[in-house]
């Protein structure tokens, strides 16, 4: 992963900080109606 684009960089740290973040959602959902 060494030569991609800044731009490319920005779009795959976001991504993968929101599919952390709906999985962490989705912990708490079924944390909190188990």
């Amino acid at each position: 992963m060494g030569n991609f684009p800044p731009l490319m960089n920005l779009i795959w740290a976001h991504l993968r900080l929101e599919s952390n973040y709906a999985f962490l959602r989705n912990n708490q959902i079924t944390e909190t109606f188990r």
